[in-house]
């Protein structure tokens, strides 16, 4: 199950705690994640849905300049580039709340391979790390000592 301090906890770094605690939007995000396997058959068409709705809830409430304001007090606008890597954050929560099983395993497993999602990586090298090959781990750890910044 998917919970609202999940997806404040994968919200508040990208879009400031004003767009965290809004409970419409996040419960929004989470009835998208929830269209798992039903609406959305796969982590990439669940990925799609996820960035749609960014965009429109995010165009909705801020318009046209898409800026947001982080705990800091920095203004951040949000660019359409932004959304797959954003939607990406967002997916894991649901991640999360798989089994770790090897099913489970091999889902994620295609899905970062297909993809690229740093969200499935790390999830992988957290839960599924027995199912890893050596050769794998390896290429992970080197993946997340690039891109540190995104894995926050």
């Amino acid at each position: 199950m998917i919970s609202l301090q999940h997806v404040h906890d994968a919200l508040k770094a990208s879009l400031g705690s004003a767009f965290a605690n809004d409970q419409a939007f996040s419960n929004g995000l989470i009835r998208v994640l929830s269209s798992f396997p039903s609406a959305c058959p796969t982590l990439t068409a669940l990925s799609r849905c996820v960035a749609d709705y960014l965009f429109n809830a995010l165009y909705d409430r801020l318009g046209y300049e898409m800026r947001v304001q982080l705990n800091d007090g920095t203004q951040r606008r949000i660019y359409m580039a932004d959304l797959p890597d954003l939607a990406d954050a967002l997916l894991i929560p649901l991640f999360l709340s798989f089994l770790p099983d090897a099913s489970h395993y091999g889902l994620l497993h295609y899905f970062w391979m297909s993809t690229g999602s740093l969200s499935a990586m790390r999830v992988l090298r957290q839960r599924y790390s027995s199912f890893l090959p050596e050769q794998e781990r390896a290429l992970m750890d080197r993946v997340e000592q690039e891109n540190q910044f995104f894995l926050q």
